[in-house]
């Protein structure tokens, strides 16, 4: 095994992985937050149309 090579993989392994993590992150971040963001829309459709837009 050339020590070069298991370094390159590594990085490649990285940034294969990252994209992969932080999409994961912001699925399940996303999914935990979407109660929040579909309540503050809710009431910003509700202030929407008290304000007769």
């Amino acid at each position: 095994m050339v020590p070069g090579c298991t370094v390159v993989r590594s990085w490649v392994m990285l940034a294969v992985l990252l994209p992969l993590r932080i999409c994961i992150g912001i699925t399940v971040y996303g999914s935990s937050l979407a109660p929040f963001f579909l309540i503050l829309l809710a009431l910003e459709k509700n202030q929407n149309v008290n304000a007769g837009w």
